[in-house]
């Protein structure tokens, strides 16, 4: 199984030097209240299939930071029972690198054998942007793959995939890539199936191309589901590729 977030050439890593003694607390607190908005997606998970050959295989985050997204920093703490405890919580350097034409960025944690938890955070304008707690679960829990994914055309004309509930999964983010390499879509949904495009059970769109996207037939896709917990792991993905009719 391949994880379909497919990265680019250019990889990137946050200078240590520009690293600051600030705890989240204390950094947080340069901002007025109304300007810190929770609304950086963002989840992490563990698998021998996202780097293969890794024999300690890393975990990775991916976030969605827009382009113009300035200071953007990743803060963690070995505290996991107290996630809202900001000042636990220090700045650290990850590697990382844009994917999707820059929708996501995944950052790579080689070093972490116990669990942590992980806030990211940019600026845009005046206003900070921040990720809820990430459980990093390093130690107890890897992301297992889902069995399968179905596909047939509904009787409403819709192409339907279809997979397994997972236990413990808050929601599913689904996307889909085009020939090109270029995400078509990125939305949330609470259903263990999806019909293409719509978008009645959709909790959140994160991206989509198009107001309304259309497959071109003969041309190859890739879907793939990733569940994800309340506190933003990675229970299990699977992908589906496929020829459009």
């Amino acid at each position: 199984m391949l994880l379909v977030l497919a990265g680019c050439e250019k990889d990137l890593e946050i200078n240590e030097d520009y690293l600051t003694d600030q705890n989240l607390e204390s950094y947080l607190s340069t901002f007025d209240d109304v300007k810190i908005v929770e609304d950086l997606f963002a989840f992490a998970g563990k698998s021998d299939f996202f780097e293969r050959e890794t024999s300690n295989f890393p975990i990775h985050i991916y976030a969605a930071i827009p382009d113009l997204a300035n200071e953007m920093r990743v803060y963690s703490s070995d505290s996991i029972q107290y996630p809202d405890s900001l000042e636990l919580y220090e700045e650290i350097d990850l590697e990382f690198e844009d994917l999707e034409d820059g929708f996501f960025t995944r950052f790579i944690d080689n070093d972490s054998l116990s669990d942590k938890i992980l806030r990211i955070c940019y600026q845009s304008g005046d206003s900070l942007h921040i990720s809820i707690p990430i459980e990093m679960r390093a130690a107890t829990q890897i992301t297992k793959p889902i069995n399968g994914i179905f596909r047939e055309l509904n009787s409403q004309g819709f192409l339907l995939f279809d997979w397994s509930s997972i236990p413990a999964t808050e929601f599913y983010l689904l996307t889909m890539i085009d020939p090109f390499g270029d995400l078509t879509f990125a939305l949330q949904t609470r259903r263990s199936d999806f019909s293409f495009y719509d978008l009645r059970f959709v909790e959140n769109v994160l991206f989509q191309a198009e107001i309304k996207p259309e497959l071109v037939p003969n041309y190859e896709y890739q879907f793939s589901v990733f569940a994800l917990s309340s506190d933003g792991w990675l229970n299990a993905t699977a992908s589906d590729t496929f020829v459009a009719e």
